[in-house]
């Protein structure tokens, strides 16, 4: 017997670096105000070392966090999703 399939849940880390991402969240106007690129490829674009959000890229903005992630190369499409309204 195959065991169910599990829900994906972000880490605990990730919930708190994305919690002012919310709509709902008081810094939500602050810290979005600094995306003003417009991600054509959402696909294409590495999540960590392409620069996409301020003047350099999360790896060198965020290197104790990069230094943790599991996948170094991975696309801003494979960090996460939106779903009502909330980054997970």
């Amino acid at each position: 017997m195959t065991p169910p399939a599990k829900a994906y849940q972000p880490s605990l880390l990730w919930r708190h670096i994305t919690k002012p991402l919310n709509l709902t969240s008081k810094y939500h106007d602050l810290v979005t105000a600094g995306f003003g690129h417009s991600l054509r490829n959402i696909y294409t674009i590495c999540f960590w070392t392409n620069t996409w959000v301020g003047n350099s890229s999360l790896s060198i903005q965020f290197p104790r966090i990069f230094a943790l992630a599991k996948d170094k190369k991975a696309s801003i499409v494979d960090t996460g999703k939106w779903i009502n309204n909330k980054w997970t």
